[in-house]
């Protein structure tokens, strides 16, 4: 069962930190999966910086871009709140061309086009 609180602010400045252990031990369970699907994040990561410069790329390459690709777009998608059901362009259409946002959303749509373009052609 939950507590109520978890976290409280003691008088002595420090945090009483409550979780239960059932809380603890799904915890204690995920972190290790973090970790691995942080690892991979890194591995794709360096594939892509090692293969930046590259005009030709092996399976392995491609998949560390489409991976790093998804990931960035993920982010910035959901900095920009964006839905799944809006296409980019138009969004984009009601920003006034001066307008830094048009910026962050038009790079989320080449971030989309450049992974579509990735997956398909991974597909064929």
């Amino acid at each position: 069962m939950l507590r109520r609180w978890r976290l409280r602010r003691t008088h002595a400045g420090t945090y009483r930190f409550g979780l239960a252990d059932e809380e603890r031990a799904i915890l204690r369970q995920l972190l290790p999966q973090l970790r691995e699907l942080v690892q991979s994040r890194v591995e794709a990561i360096d594939r892509v910086e090692a293969s930046l410069d590259s005009t030709e790329l092996t399976e392995e390459e491609l998949i560390g871009w489409i991976q790093s690709v998804n990931a960035v777009r993920l982010v910035l998608g959901t900095m920009l709140d964006v839905s799944e059901d809006e296409q980019i362009e138009d969004v984009t259409r009601r920003f006034s061309p001066d307008d830094p946002a048009l910026h962050d959303y038009a790079l989320y749509g080449y971030l989309s086009a450049l992974l579509d373009e990735m997956v398909s052609v991974l597909g064929e």
